[in-house]
This record gives C-alpha cells, structure tokens and sequence, in this order.
C-alpha cells in the first residue's frame, strides 16, 4: 500500500497505538489518496472474518470519491501510523434535494430531515491494529465533524452479527433504532442512531448508557434474539448496550419518542 504523507494535511489528534506504541494521526483525507482507502478496504473485506460474516460491502473508488470532495460536508476520516493507512471511515451529509446517503435507511423513523442527518458508512480498521480504540476514536472525530455541519442527528447501518461495532457504537452513545434488511445485498442490519447533543458526551465505557437511562426501565435480552429485540423496538424501546461479552444486548424505553421505529 503506497504511504500517506501528513505532513500537508490537518492534524485532527495524534496518539500512540496501545497494542505496539507506534504514533499515529487522525486526518481528513483528500482525493489523492483514494488509492489507499480503497486498498485498506479491499484487505478488511477480503480478510477471512468478513467472508465468513460480510460484515463490510465491496466499494469501487468512485463511492469514496464522492465523500473526498467535500460536498455538504462528506469527508472521509483517516488514520495514519507511520504513513500506513490503518482505519478509516466516510462521512455523507444528505440533503433535501439529495437525500440519497440517508434514504438506505429510511426504514428507521429518527423524526429528522436529511439535511439534519449525518450519515457515516465503510468503517474499517486494518486487522493488525484492533484492539486500539480506533474505531471509537473516528466516531468521535464524526460527531465533532456533523456539529461543525449543523447536524443534529448521527446515523449508521450496522450488520447483525457484528458485535465489535455494534459495541464500538453503543458506548459512543448511539442506540439501536431498527433491525431491517439491507436494500443492496439483504442482510440483516441494525440502524443506529443518536442525536448529536447527546451522544457528543457519552463517556466511552459500558456503564455511561445505563446511567443515562435514569429511572427509564431497561431489559436485557440475548443479543441473537431478534424477535424479541423486534418486539421491544415496536414498543418503544432502543438497544443501548453489549454487556456478558456481547451476549448480551440492554433495551431500555426510548425517552419523549412520538413513534417507536419501524421493524421489517
């Protein structure tokens, strides 16, 4: 994979990699390096994990171009260790006349316009660098981005089955909003959702959700459970936490909302 050079490129945060002390940065990345965010996706999708799961869609270069340019504010967010690219993640802001990056998951009722929505889809980290917080690390970096846009609600699609996102989600302060199936390849997906104000200041372990559940009654059902977790969701409630090693799923009653979400 051809390095990356950050040197032009603004530095969002920098860090150090737990798993092996390497530094690393955390960058919006340009058009140039279409290359090397279609290379890293290509070594996530074809790993051994994702053909057994498909956790992850292919993506030509042409979809991440269309975040690269910036348009309503797409980005795609990179992290970099010593030029390597090693996590990634693209940014897609909707509008009233294109609402077309949000409509993949209109199944989900979130009560919000497209041009309120921020929509983030192709989050990968290389299989050599889990384990680090990266993942949690480019939601934090998308939150800030959306507020910077005036979004007020964040959105992604998640596959069923993938529980290190999933998890990686729940403790950025999203919850589950929706189990559908997929409308271009026909998974089963959860749609995850918060509003930015929010999810903006979840503390990033297991406990922030439930804490900020209240006096709110929250349920656990088994994480592979999806006709309960269905029935719950057309009740009103959103699946805010993996606990038992991800066994596990925590529903609690979803505060102030007019409609519960749709499930199909």
């Amino acid at each position: 994979m051809e390095l990356i050079d950050i040197s032009e490129l603004t530095v969002l945060e920098e860090g150090t990699l737990k798993s092996n002390g390497a530094p690393y940065a955390v960058v919006f990345l340009e058009p140039c390096h279409v290359r090397q965010i279609k290379a890293l996706h290509d070594i996530v999708y074809d790993s051994p994990e994702n053909r057994q799961n498909k956790f992850i869609l292919q993506r030509d270069e042409g979809y991440f171009l269309d975040a690269l340019t910036g348009h309503n504010g797409n980005a795609v967010i990179g992290i970099v260790s010593r030029g390597q690219l090693i996590a990634k993640s693209a940014i897609f802001h909707p509008t009233k006349e294109d609402p077309s990056a949000a409509e993949a998951m209109a199944d989900t009722v979130i009560n919000a316009p497209p041009e309120q929505t921020s929509v983030l889809q192709a989050v990968t980290v290389s299989p050599d660098c889990r384990g680090n917080g990266l993942m949690q690390t480019m939601l934090r970096h998308w939150y800030q981005h959306a507020r910077a846009h005036d979004r007020c609600h964040v959105l992604s699609e998640i596959e069923i089955h993938n529980q290190p996102s999933l998890s990686a989600f729940l403790k950025a302060g999203l919850h589950i909003a929706g189990i559908h199936t997929s409308h271009v390849d026909g998974a089963r997906v959860t749609h995850a959702h918060a509003r930015i104000k929010y999810a903006a200041h979840a503390h990033l372990d297991d406990n922030f959700n439930a804490q900020a559940c209240g006096e709110a009654a929250y349920i656990p059902c088994l994480a592979d459970d999806l006709d309960a977790q269905r029935r719950l969701l057309e009740e009103g409630y959103v699946g805010v936490s993996l606990e038992e090693e991800g066994q596990v799923l925590i529903m609690k009653k979803a505060p102030g909302a007019a409609a519960p979400p749709t499930v199909q």
